[in-house]
């Protein structure tokens, strides 16, 4: 394994688990010292998880297909859990103007992304 794929996979790892920490699944109250670190922390994690993905290159073709097929599925997976998000908090009259933004956005830069490509060549 190279070393870049540890570093992607060590920092996807914490970033996961820093989440599951701010969503608090044991019901356990942070004190704001705790919450600050965490987040400065997470956003560090992020940064290089978003760094490695960005640099990242495909050495033939079978890697580029792998990455084509990580990227179509994340991104329907964060797509699907957003829109059940939207659905959810919308029947509850209370959509979280966040959860709609943020579905927006994926589906304007996917569009924006593919109409680009398809232009340029």
């Amino acid at each position: 394994m190279h070393r870049n794929s540890i570093i992607l996979i060590i920092s996807a790892v914490i970033t996961v688990i820093l989440l599951i920490l701010l969503i608090d699944p044991l019901m356990t109250v942070m004190p704001e010292g705790s919450l600050l670190v965490l987040l400065v922390v997470l956003v560090v994690a992020s940064v290089v998880f978003f760094g490695y993905v960005l640099t990242e290159r495909a050495q033939d073709e079978r890697e580029s297909h792998h990455r084509l097929q990580a990227g179509r599925f994340a991104y329907l997976a964060g797509s699907f859990v957003l829109l059940i998000g939207v659905v959810v908090q919308s029947i509850g009259h209370n959509l979280d103007s966040w959860l709609a933004g943020a579905l927006l956005v994926m589906v304007v830069a996917r569009l924006s992304a593919l109409l680009y490509y398809r232009w340029r060549g």
